[in-house]
């Protein structure tokens, strides 16, 4: 007697469902790290120049006449090529201070040792018993 297949299909896998382990784990630290980096290249310089010129004046260029956001991108940008400290600083900064403060604020009994690599087993003593279930019998 052979097995029909439509009776017992295979089990699909759903995608829909996160991915489990390391993979997740290393997926989300890179979307942290993109996320500061682009908060970094993006954000920052927009607040350093408003600030700078809410507090200490219009923004002079390196070139005459360009007093707005986008010639100070454009230094920002140009001076990431010299390689300038500052600039170095306004993108990688966000980076660095996300990344600091979780090592800071890291649950250090979360980080698994090369002892506990194997999970505990369980002990069956505390594992809780219940009462054998018997199903209603209906008939004679």
């Amino acid at each position: 007697m052979t097995a029909d297949p439509s009776r017992n299909p295979s089990p699909q896998v759903d995608e829909s469902l996160p991915p489990s382990g390391n993979k997740a784990r290393i997926k989300r630290e890179l979307w942290w790290m993109l996320g500061a980096l682009s908060a970094g290249i993006v954000v920052l310089p927009a607040l350093v120049y408003w600030v700078g010129t809410t507090l200490l004046g219009p923004y002079d260029a390196a070139s005459a006449g360009k007093a707005h956001i986008g010639s100070f991108y454009g230094d920002v940008f140009r001076d990431l090529a010299v390689p300038a400290l500052a600039a170095w600083s306004i993108v990688l900064g966000p980076l660095v201070v996300v990344t600091l403060l979780r090592l800071i604020l890291l649950p250090w009994s979360t980080i698994p040792t090369p002892s506990s690599s194997t999970p505990p087993t369980p002990d069956l003593a505390q594992v809780p018993t219940s009462p054998i279930r018997r199903e209603p019998f209906i008939g004679s």
